[in-house]
């Protein structure tokens, strides 16, 4: 056979499992917010991984106010955080009591319940900071280990 990069692929069809589960609906492959998604996933991790990324880890007063490729990351965050915004707002209009439809739905239930308990984990915020997680480290984390078992298995025929 010919040598691939299946970086792509299996990315995007993790994150869309994540996305089904997490938002309730999946995207086109080709889908161009589905794509930037994944792009400032990726640089996102590419950048924290990073010299520049380690380093304002360590220093984060310092590296504040020095110029450097490590503040795309919070380009990337932002535009991460307005997508999922964005998709809970939407969520809220379209909530229906009698049905859990998703992730989202369910936490939005659970902030309903404990409306009125300040000592409540269960607010806005938190769901953002959750869901974004859920997206984030879900991709990442089971696209990795899937490249890592393929790689294994061309490396390792005999176990296929």
């Amino acid at each position: 056979g010919q040598p691939f990069d299946p970086h792509y692929k299996i990315n995007s069809a993790v994150s869309n499992i994540i996305c089904s589960i997490t938002f309730g609906n999946r995207f086109d492959y080709h889908d161009n917010r589905f794509q930037e998604l994944l792009h400032s996933l990726a640089e996102t991790l590419l950048l924290i991984g990073s010299f520049w990324g380690q380093l304002y880890n360590a220093f984060p007063m310092v590296m504040r106010w020095l110029p450097g490729p490590f503040k795309k990351i919070f380009r990337h965050w932002e535009k991460l955080q307005h997508f999922v915004k964005g998709v809970i707002a939407k969520h809220k209009e379209d909530l229906d009591q009698s049905e859990a439809g998703d992730y989202i739905d369910c936490y939005l239930k659970e902030i309903e319940k404990f409306k009125g308990d300040s000592s409540s984990y269960f607010h806005e915020e938190n769901l953002l900071c959750c869901t974004l997680d859920l997206f984030l480290t879900g991709t990442e984390t089971t696209a990795t280990a899937i490249r890592w078992a393929l790689l294994y298995m061309a490396a390792y025929p005999h176990i296929q």
